[in-house]
């Protein structure tokens, strides 16, 4: 399987751009059983099936409050989840000097589900319009 490319830049940093091939960004080993992501991150391949199944579990288990520990999982996966992403834009397009907030949006969230796309979501577009106080994402 081929690894993403590294590209250097200006000498300063090394780093992973865009992957344009599934076997680039998802690494799959049969007999392992195992499923890793860019960067070397394992990963999982559930149905929602089987969420629903854990969140019955859960509940069965802790009750009311099963709701509230899913969302916290959630929002941990998701906090470590940006930190990595910030990380790999940063020394990809950043110099290692800019974070994702101080880069241009729409690029940022292009970059962000560029793996989603490659893996068979789709692409979509992102149109953000700035009305008043609010950013409308379309």
């Amino acid at each position: 399987m081929s690894k993403a490319p590294t590209i250097a830049v200006n000498d300063e940093f090394t780093g992973d751009h865009n992957h344009y091939l599934p076997d680039e960004y998802i690494q799959r080993d049969v007999d392992a059983g195992s499923i890793r992501l860019g960067g070397d991150r394992r990963a999982a391949q559930v149905s929602e099936s089987f969420v629903t199944g854990l969140h019955a579990g859960v509940e069965a288990e802790v009750g009311e409050s099963a709701g509230f520990l899913m969302y916290r999982s959630g929002f941990e996966w998701g906090t470590r989840n940006i930190a990595r992403f910030n990380e790999r834009m940063r020394r990809s397009y950043g110099g290692g000097k800019r974070d994702i907030w101080q880069m241009n949006p729409k690029f940022v969230f292009e970059n962000w589900w560029w793996p989603m796309t490659l893996s068979g979501f789709g692409g979509w577009s992102l149109d953000l319009k700035f009305d008043r106080k609010n950013i409308v994402v379309v």
